[in-house]
């Protein structure tokens, strides 16, 4: 069964967007999924004005990992949505965190651009995954959705929802 959903994309990908799609499609099967978000994550831990260079980033990501195992731990099912740009943290979370679910949120640069929701991609910001700062896109994610505004993010929720009511991971 899904226990751990581990949603990743670069910055205005739609991460957040379908994460809270499918939190509320859960919660019509009553399932109480926790939602983690990463700009969330990083304003409780206190990292939401700096620490974006290649280790800090690294570090965050493998306490959101362990974070999510400990509440798979403790039986709660969980969505986790951050840019995750090592193939280290999903490698360990695939190993680590039973019922782990990997959904790759894939946009073209183009659709990025456009978005620029956050300002990210016209602030000259000088550690952007994707654009000045190196990223591991993943190589096998379990789901690989391509979120360029052809499709709504209903239906990528959806998929995963289904996912989790038919039992179809057994990890």
């Amino acid at each position: 069964m899904v226990k751990c959903f581990w949603i990743t994309g670069l910055p205005g990908a739609g991460k957040s967007s379908i994460a809270q799609c499918l939190q509320r499609k859960l919660l019509e099967y009553e399932v109480k999924p926790i939602l983690l978000d990463g700009d969330s994550l990083r304003n409780v831990l206190g990292k939401s004005n700096s620490h974006y260079d290649r280790d800090s980033r690294a570090e965050l990501a493998f306490v959101y990992g362990r974070l999510c195992k400990l509440m798979v731990s403790q039986q709660h099912i969980v969505i986790c949505a951050t840019v995750s740009m090592f193939e280290e943290v999903r490698e360990w979370n695939r190993a680590n965190i039973p019922g782990y679910l990997e959904v790759f949120i894939d946009a073209p640069k183009c659709v990025l651009l456009k978005r620029n929701q956050k300002k990210l991609y016209s602030s000259g910001e000088t550690n952007l995954p994707g654009v000045n700062q190196k990223i591991e896109l993943p190589k096998q994610p379990d789901f690989h959705f391509v979120n360029d505004g052809t499709k709504l993010i209903d239906s990528y929720a959806d998929i995963l929802a289904r996912c989790y009511k038919n039992d179809r991971w057994n990890k």
